[in-house]
């Protein structure tokens, strides 16, 4: 299933943009990109996952912090 656009909003200059996108993902598509992330390091030493979703960090929790905004943590 495409994404798609559920809301939108004009601005006085003609110009639109998005305030929110609904999406699904395959449980394969996102263990393969957890999977390919997971060993980067960031400066060398964090764990790029743990910085981003702590310890416990898998595909769901990953997924679930890139769609967060930053009132929702």
């Amino acid at each position: 299933m495409p994404s798609e656009v559920v809301d939108s909003i004009d601005t006085d200059q003609d110009t639109q943009y998005v305030t929110k996108v609904v999406y699904a993902i395959s449980e394969q598509f996102a263990k393969g990109a957890y999977d390919s992330c997971k060993n980067v390091k960031v400066h060398r030493v964090v764990n790029l996952m743990t910085m981003l979703c702590g310890w416990w960090c898998d595909p769901v929790k990953f997924f679930t912090v890139l769609g967060s905004t930053a009132s929702e943590g």
